[in-house]
């Protein structure tokens, strides 16, 4: 438990940054619902469950 601890207080501040600095969706898409929809279907967010929950698959 403590290692997923670790690798949140990492994983967290690298999404937060791909989030609100390189994903273009922010600016194109005005309504808060679309863009919910979409970051719900991130593969980024999909990555980072992988990698927090142990299971890379390689």
């Amino acid at each position: 438990m403590v290692e997923q601890n670790e690798m949140l207080k990492i994983v967290t501040p690298m999404m937060e940054h791909v989030c609100d600095h390189l994903c273009r969706f922010p600016w194109e898409i005005g309504r808060k619902e679309d863009l919910e929809e979409v970051c719900a279907n991130c593969q980024m967010d999909q990555y980072t469950n992988r990698i927090l929950n142990g299971s890379l698959g390689l």
